[in-house]
C-alpha cells in the first residue's frame, strides 16, 4: 500500500456524505415509491420504502422512512385519522414529501413532512382495475351472485367490529323490527379497517364456510369514514376468499359513494349496515307475501271449484228432478193407456179362451164313445177292459158288448185272427 494514500475514518467518510446530501439536497423534495412495511413505536412511524421492476416486481431501490409522532399529529389533523391510517397500510403506492437525513453513527434515512392522500388513491385506482381484470379472467366477480338466496334468511353469520356503529344499528333494527321476525345472529369479530383487515376477514369467512350449513348467509358489516376506508376491501384476498364462500355473502360497507371489490364479488351489495339489515327484512317479507299470496290463490280456486261443485251439483239435482218427473209422466201415460188397453185385452183373452173351449168341447165330443156308438159301432169288454185283439179271448170267456142302446153278453166259443 502506497504511503501516499489517504485514509479515512468511518466517522469521516459519513460525515462527508452527510456534507454531500445536505449541499445537493437542501430542500424537501418529493418522491413516489411503495410502502413495503410499516411499524409504530411511542408514535414513531417507521416506514420501509421500496421501489420495484415494472417487469419482475423486483425491489430496485429501497430506503427507511420516519414520521415523527408531531409530524404524524399533524398529517392527522390535515388529513384525518383514518386516512392516514388507510394510506400507511403495507402495499400502498405513496407520493411523499421528505428531507433527507443521514447521520454519522445512524445512517441514511428519509424524514416524511407530508404525502399526497390523492396519489395513494389513484394508486389504489389502478391496482383496484387491475384486481378486478384478474377477478373477471378467474371467473370470480359472478360466482357467489350465482348461489340461489334461501327463501328465509333467518341464521345470519356477520363479520364486524362488535364495538362498531354500524353493527349495533344492524342487530337493533333487526331485533325490533315491525314484523315480528326472529333472527339467529352470530358475530364473528373482525378489524374492519387496518392492516389487520384483510387477514382477520379472510380467516374469518373460511371458518363460516367449514359451518355452512348453521347459517343462511354471511354479511360483512361496517360503519361509514372516508374513501380511504375502504382500501382494505379491495384486496384480492379478501375478494377470492368471497368468491369461493359457499353461502351468500352480502355486504354493506358503510360507503354511498364508491363500490369496494368486496361488493363485486359480493352475492349482494347495500350501501350501509342498515341496508343490509333493510334488505333481510325485505327479503323475508317477499317470502312472506309469496306464501300469503299463494293462500290466497289457493282460497280462490278452492272457492272457485266449490261454486263450481255447487253449480255442477244443482245441474245434476235438477237434471235428476227433470228426468224423474218426465219418468212419471212417462209411466203415468204408460200407466193410463195400459188401464185403457187393459179391458181390450181382457175381452180378447176371454174371446180366444172360448173359442179354445169351444174347440176342445168339439174335440171331447168327437170322442166322446156315445158318438161313437151312435154312428153304429159297438165295444166289446173282457172283465172291465176294452178287447182289442180276439186272439186276446180265451175259449169260455164272458164278453160284453154295448151299443148305442143297450148292452149284449156273449160266450166265446172261437176266435180266428184278422189277417190284417
Amino acid at each position: 500500500m502506497s504511503v501516499d494514500e489517504t485514509t479515512y475514518t468511518l466517522y469521516e467518510l459519513n460525515e462527508y456524505v452527510r456534507r454531500v446530501l445536505l449541499l445537493n439536497f437542501e430542500e424537501p423534495l418529493w418522491i413516489q415509491c411503495e410502502l413495503s412495511q410499516v411499524r409504530e413505536s411511542r408514535g414513531h412511524f417507521y416506514l420501509e420504502l421500496i421501489q420495484q421492476n415494472d417487469e419482475d416486481k423486483a425491489p430496485i431501490a429501497q430506503a427507511s422512512g420516519i414520521i415523527w409522532s408531531n409530524h404524524y399529529r399533524q398529517l392527522a389533523r390535515l388529513h384525518g385519522y383514518h386516512t392516514l391510517e388507510q394510506i400507511l397500510s403495507p402495499g400502498a403506492g405513496l407520493r411523499i414529501k421528505i428531507k433527507v437525513d443521514f447521520h454519522e453513527r445512524y445512517g441514511y434515512k428519509l424524514i416524511v413532512e407530508d404525502l399526497d392522500p390523492d396519489f395513494t388513491l389513484g394508486q389504489n385506482a389502478l391496482k383496484k382495475q387491475r384486481t378486478i381484470e384478474q377477478l373477471a379472467l378467474e371467473g370470480r366477480l359472478e360466482k357467489n351472485a350465482g348461489i340461489t338466496l334461501p327463501f328465509v334468511l333467518q341464521r345470519l353469520a356477520v363479520l364486524s367490529s362488535p364495538e362498531a356503529a354500524g353493527y349495533k344499528d344492524f342487530v337493533h333494527q333487526l331485533s325490533d323490527n315491525p314484523l315480528g321476525y326472529r333472527f339467529q345472529i352470530t358475530l364473528f369479530p373482525t378489524a374492519v379497517q387496518g392492516e389487520r383487515t384483510e387477514t382477520e376477514i379472510c380467516a374469518q369467512l373460511r371458518h363460516i364456510a367449514k359451518r355452512k350449513r348453521e347459517f343462511d348467509a354471511a354479511l360483512i358489516l361496517r360503519g361509514g369514514g372516508s374513501r380511504t376506508d375502504l382500501m382494505a376491501f379491495d384486496s384480492y384476498a379478501i375478494a377470492k376468499a368471497i368468491s369461493d364462500m359457499p353461502l351468500p355473502v352480502i355486504t354493506g360497507i358503510g360507503h354511498e359513494i364508491d363500490t369496494s371489490i368486496a361488493d363485486l364479488v359480493a352475492h349482494t351489495a347495500v350501501k350501509t349496515p342498515t341496508a343490509a339489515a333493510a334488505f333481510v327484512l325485505e327479503h323475508n317479507e317477499y317470502f312472506e307475501a309469496n306464501l300469503l299470496e299463494m293462500q290466497r290463490q289457493i282460497n280462490r280456486l278452492a272457492n272457485q271449484y266449490h261454486q263450481l261443485a255447487q253449480l255442477r251439483l244443482n245441474q245434476l239435482t235438477e237434471q235428476i228432478r227433470w228426468t224423474a218427473r218426465e219418468q212419471i209422466r212417462t209411466a203415468l201415460r204408460e200407466l193410463e193407456q195400459m188401464a185403457e188397453e187393459i179391458p181390450q185385452l181382457a175381452h180378447r183373452l176371454l174371446q180366444n179362451h172360448k173359442r179354445q173351449l169351444d174347440f176342445f168341447q168339439r174335440q171331447l165330443q168327437a170322442l166322446d164313445p156315445a158318438h161313437i156308438l151312435r154312428r153304429g159301432f159297438s165295444i166289446t169288454t173282457y172283465k172291465g177292459k176294452a178287447v182289442l185283439n180276439a186272439a186276446d179271448l180265451p175259449k169260455g170267456a164272458q164278453i160284453h158288448t154295448r151299443f148305442y142302446r143297450g148292452t149284449a153278453s156273449s160266450t166265446i166259443e172261437k176266435t180266428q185272427d184278422d189277417e190284417r
